[in-house]
Order: structure tokens, then C-alpha cells, then sequence
């Protein structure tokens, strides 16, 4: 599957499109995006080039990637995936959590890859041919493979479609924080993940692992 941002009207080129945002503005915010991690929305509201009602504007809500484990749907925001690939063998570290499958080597940068079934408490499945791994850029821009059953589509979800996660809502044995939302896409119940505190909560066993083997 191509890059993302090749397939799908990303939020530069919809507040370019809307007359708020110039190219060179564009590439600029791309630019720190990649040094800092930092979410491509906020370093625009940060420089004053447009306001966050201009984002919720032209979003009118979010474009999330859908994907499975264990047959149960989820979703995460597509500003910092970078591109979704098919499974491959990832080579071991020794002493690393078992969440952590191995690392791969993407376009020259060793990544880690996490296997979100075993990270979020699901059944795990050994992979298929409909495996795949989202490369998504973190904080700091470490990259990051997290490793699913299958993709299913990249779609927006409206402000309409949106729901607090609370109480009974809750989907079971996953932190509060873990969590942005809850969402109906095409009649199927979606779990958003706030991929970035899932990540950060493993993050210093992570650096753990790649230090010993000498890739940190």
C-alpha cells in the first residue's frame, strides 16, 4: 500500500485547498513535524498561521485508520502514519516484553514493532497474508511498526459519530489514557486509541531492549 499521505487528502492540502495555509507554510510545518513529533495541527496553531476552529473546520471531525485484533475493530488518526505495509519477519531482541515482536528495518531506520494484539490484552494470531504493519512516526520521531491483523480502510469520522469513553463504554482491561474515543463506522463499534500514550507507556523497556543490542 502507498504512503498515506500519497492516497488520502491529508490536513495541509484540505486548509491549502480552503485558502488558510500556503505551501511554503505547509512544508515548513513539515519540517519541525519530522524533528519534533509534534502533531502537524498543533505546530500550525502554534505559529499563528490558523486557528484551531480552522482545523475542526475543514476536519469536521478526524481521518483514523481502521484496523483489526482478534476480530474487534480499531482506529487511529492518520496525521502521524506514515505508511501501512505487509507483514514481514521482525528479528528478535532478547529481554524484550513480550508486546515487543522485534524490530525492521524501514527505509534505512531500524523500528520497533509492537504487537498490538498482545500490548492491548487480545488474542494474539499468528500472522496471515491480510497482516499488517502501520508505521506510524512517534514522539521525537522514533518510528514505530505496530503490528495488526488486518487494515480494513482509512475513513473520517464526523464529530456526529463521536463518543466520550465512559463507564460500561469502557472496552474492558485497557487504561483510561489508552483511549480517544469511541465512534460508529459503517454500523461496527470503533475503539480510537491514543496511540501515543500507548506507546510512551512502554517506551523506557523499549530503549531497554534496542540499547542492548546496540540500537538505541
Amino acid at each position: 500500500m502507498p504512503p498515506l499521505r500519497q492516497q488520502f487528502r491529508n490536513l495541509g492540502a484540505l486548509l491549502m485547498e480552503k485558502g488558510l495555509l500556503t505551501q511554503s507554510q505547509l512544508d515548513s510545518a513539515l519540517d519541525e513535524q519530522k524533528r519534533t513529533g509534534e502533531k502537524l495541527g498543533r505546530i500550525l496553531v502554534t505559529r499563528g498561521w490558523v486557528r484551531d476552529k480552522d482545523i475542526l473546520s475543514v476536519l469536521q471531525g478526524m481521518m483514523v485508520v481502521v484496523f483489526q485484533l482478534a476480530g474487534e475493530d480499531y482506529g487511529v488518526e492518520t496525521l502521524l502514519v506514515r505508511e501501512i505495509i505487509r507483514h514481514q519477519p521482525s528479528r528478535a531482541l532478547p529481554g524484550a516484553p513480550l508486546w515487543l515482536e522485534g524490530v525492521i528495518d524501514y527505509r534505512g531506520q531500524v523500528v520497533p514493532v509492537v504487537n498490538m494484539a498482545r500490548r492491548l490484552g487480545r488474542e494474539d494470531a499468528p500472522p496471515d497474508a491480510g497482516s499488517r504493519i502501520i508505521i506510524y512516526e512517534g514522539a521525537g520521531g522514533r518510528g514505530w511498526g505496530l503490528q495488526v491483523d488486518g487494515v480494513s480502510a482509512v475513513a473520517q469520522v464526523g464529530r456526529e459519530q463521536l463518543e466520550e469513553v465512559r463507564g460500561a463504554l469502557q472496552p474492558k482491561g485497557l487504561p483510561q489514557r489508552w483511549l480517544a474515543g469511541l465512534a460508529r463506522v459503517h454500523d461496527r463499534s470503533l475503539v480510537l486509541l491514543n496511540i501515543e500514550e500507548v506507546l510512551v507507556s512502554g517506551a523506557a523497556e523499549t530503549a531497554g531492549a534496542l540499547a542492548e543490542e546496540g540500537l538505541q
